[in-house]
């Protein structure tokens, strides 16, 4: 096998695989979106920072 041949074959993987993982996304997660809550993550960072500090969350 020559060296073009090699280049060839790798490149003809590389370009199927890239098509299977567009395919994959474009069936399972094409319409997905992340909705952000600016309070629900001040809540959280606070909570985290609370029990950083060593305080127990729970009051106890």
């Amino acid at each position: 096998m020559t060296d073009r041949q090699l280049a060839r074959k790798l490149i003809i993987v590389v370009l199927i695989k890239l098509v299977l993982l567009f395919v994959l996304w474009w069936a399972f997660f094409r319409g997905q979106q992340v909705v952000v809550n600016g309070e629900a993550m001040a809540q959280a960072v606070q909570t985290d920072k609370t029990s950083a500090t060593g305080e127990s969350r729970h009051g106890h």
